[in-house]
């Protein structure tokens, strides 16, 4: 999906977040309707500041979602109005043939993560999804979120060092995904992908999308873009 103008949004809350990032609360003028994937982002901008911010839920019928930006500075004041692009990219893909979902995260990538296992929980209850993340990732999340998290029908398990693989390698084994959703640094990403197809799942059926996004607001976007991608894909580019 590309780039879709929408125009503008309202701030309606800033909340301060852990390190050097911050979410915010945003508010769709009224009657504006925008049909986001989980995985995409956004452009906000201010005063010539363009700011990307992934989506951490997706706007329903109260207009109201959640986005995270890596800016601690604010680009305006409550109640204010920002220019507003979105959604921009690619998202994750909808499991429709999978029964076995792994997810794998670290720290801030948790947040790009947690709207589609959100939404696959409620949507698809027929998938067992699979979290492994670091001990630091919840300490990402707003409190309200945590809740949720807490709420959703997911196997979750905390992944003490991801610099010591044989953990994962032999949740991998034993699980047998269908699909692998990885969301972490991006060289992090690709290696904890290389492990999963070193254990038996497919290329195609492993989709990375880094923690981080940040896109130049002077040209045309397409899925190629990303922010997600299908590993297979991103193997045949480097080679």
């Amino acid at each position: 999906m590309v780039r879709k103008e929408v125009g503008r949004v309202r701030l309606l809350q800033q909340l301060p977040g852990r390190s050097a990032i911050q979410y915010l609360r945003l508010e769709l003028p009224y009657r504006e309707e925008t049909a986001v994937m989980p995985g995409q982002y956004c452009l906000l901008s201010s005063h010539e500041r363009i700011q990307p911010c992934s989506y951490v839920s997706v706007p329903g019928r109260s207009r109201e979602f959640l986005v995270v930006t890596s800016r601690a500075t604010p680009l305006k004041s409550d109640g204010e109005w920002l220019s507003y692009s979105g959604p921009i990219g690619s998202g994750w893909p909808v499991p429709l043939l999978g029964r076995r979902l792994l997810a794998i995260t670290r720290g801030y990538g948790f947040l790009p993560l947690l709207c589609v296992l959100d939404e696959i929980s409620c949507w698809l209850p027929w998938v067992e999804i699979h979290l492994l993340y670091d001990a630091a990732s919840l300490t990402y999340l707003p409190e309200e979120y945590r809740h949720r998290l807490a709420a959703m029908k997911v196997f979750s398990r905390t992944l003490y060092s991801f610099g010591s693989q044989a953990e994962l390698k032999n949740y991998v084994v034993t699980l047998k995904p269908d699909m692998v959703y990885c969301c972490a640094p991006t060289q992090l990403a690709c290696q904890l992908a290389r492990l999963c197809i070193e254990k038996g799942v497919c290329a195609q059926r492993i989709w990375i999308r880094a923690d981080h996004v940040g896109v130049s607001a002077d040209r045309p976007v397409s899925p190629w873009d990303g922010p997600v991608h299908r590993f297979d894909r991103v193997l045949a580019a480097r080679y």
